[in-house]
């Protein structure tokens, strides 16, 4: 992964948490710099996991895409 430091090892770690439990019912292991292409894949995870048609989704600017935002 490209940090500020130059390349490293690393990973950028992703959940995702039932808000009514408070349980992670998703998570994944990337090895992007940034959070531009994961919320999309994750709520999608956490759909799936929980067994529901529809979720929402809260995540903070880091995630800012607006190609995932409209899916």
């Amino acid at each position: 992964m490209r940090t500020p430091r130059g390349h490293q090892v690393a990973y950028n770690a992703q959940i995702a948490v039932d808000a009514e439990h408070a349980l992670i019912v998703a998570f994944d292991l990337t090895n992007q710099g940034n959070d531009l292409q994961q919320l999309h894949p994750m709520a999608l995870q956490g759909k799936a996991a929980v067994g529901v048609d529809q979720v929402s989704v809260v995540a903070d600017t880091g995630y800012a895409n607006g190609a995932h935002g409209k899916q």
